[in-house]
C-alpha cells in the first residue's frame, strides 16, 4: 500500500472505526486540509527563493535582486532563462563591449553604441580620428567618460514644432523620444557602468549615418540630437535641440 500524499488520507487511514462516519470524515477533511493548504505554501515558499523553480510572478523580484531589467514583450521562459545566465551576464559587464551588448538587449536598440569619449580607435574612443572642433573635449584626462550613439533602428522621430503639436508634460524637445524612456537609458547605463565611468552623452541619429561616421565628424553631423546622459540639464552648454528651422532650445541665440 502506498503511503498517503495528502493529510486528510492520512488522517482517515487512522481513525478510528466509531469515528468513521459522516461527521468524523468531514472533520477529517477540514482539518487535513488545512494542513495540506499550509504545507504547499510552504513548498511554494521554499521554491520561491529557486530561479529554476519558482512561480513566474516571483521572476521579476529575482530580476531585481540581481539587478537584470526586463525586456520589453519577454516572455516569463525568456527572463527565467537570462536570470539562470546572470553570473555570465555580469562576468562579461565589465569591459565596455559587454555593457554595450547588454544595452542593445534590454532597451531593444540594436543600433545602440557605447564609446569612450577620450581612447585609442582600436578600442573605440570617441574623439579618436575625429576631424575636431569646438564642442569636442580634448582633455585626455578624461578617458573615464562614456558617449552612447543610437543609430538606426530607433522608434524615434524629429518632430518639428507647429500647428497640432502639442509640448507637455512627458514629451521632450525636437525629439519624439519620452522623459521615462530616456530615465530608462539613463538607469539602466548608471546601474550597470564601470564605477570609473561616467555617461556623457547620448546622440541619436536620424539620417542613417552609420556611428562610426558619426564618431569621425560628430561635429558637422546635423541630423542628430544630442542629449546629456548624466542628469538632466536645460541649457547645458552645446547641448540644444532644435525645433524648427533657425529656433534651439537651451541657447540665447536663434
Amino acid at each position: 500500500m502506498s503511503a498517503p500524499t495528502h493529510y486528510a488520507d492520512f488522517l482517515r487511514k487512522r481513525m478510528l472505526a466509531a469515528q468513521d462516519g459522516a461527521w468524523g470524515r468531514k472533520w477529517v477533511a477540514i482539518v487535513g486540509g488545512l494542513i495540506d493548504t499550509a504545507v504547499a505554501g510552504a513548498k511554494q515558499a521554499a521554491k520561491a527563493r529557486f530561479v529554476a523553480d519558482c512561480p513566474d510572478d516571483a521572476l521579476a523580484y529575482h530580476a531585481r535582486d540581481r539587478m537584470i531589467d526586463t525586456i520589453d514583450g519577454e516572455t516569463y521562459q525568456q527572463l527565467r532563462t537570462r536570470l539562470l545566465a546572470t553570473w555570465d551576464t555580469w562576468a562579461g559587464m565589465g569591459p565596455s563591449l559587454g555593457l554595450m551588448v547588454y544595452l542593445r538587449d534590454v532597451l531593444s536598440l540594436p543600433g545602440l553604441y557605447l564609446y569612450s569619449v577620450q581612447g585609442p580607435a582600436v578600442l573605440g574612443g570617441w574623439l579618436a580620428g575625429s576631424v575636431g572642433g569646438g564642442t569636442d573635449d580634448a582633455n585626455a584626462d578624461n578617458w573615464s567618460r562614456h558617449a552612447i550613439v543610437v543609430g538606426d533602428p530607433h522608434p524615434w522621430e524629429q518632430p518639428v514644432i507647429g500647428p497640432g503639436l502639442e509640448v507637455g508634460p512627458g514629451l521632450m524637445v525636437g525629439i519624439t523620444m519620452t522623459e521615462s524612456e530616456l530615465s530608462r537609458i539613463r538607469r539602466v547605463y548608471r546601474q550597470k557602468r564601470g564605477a570609473h565611468m561616467v555617461g556623457i552623452d547620448l546622440f541619436v541619429q536620424f539620417d542613417g549615418t552609420a556611428p562610426s561616421a558619426i564618431r569621425a565628424q560628430h561635429d558637422i553631423t546635423a541630423a542628430m540630437v544630442r542629449i546629456p546622459l548624466h542628469r538632466a540639464m536645460v541649457g547645458y552648454p552645446n547641448h540644444g535641440m532644435t525645433i524648427g528651422p533657425s529656433l534651439v532650445v537651451g541657447q540665447e541665440f536663434t
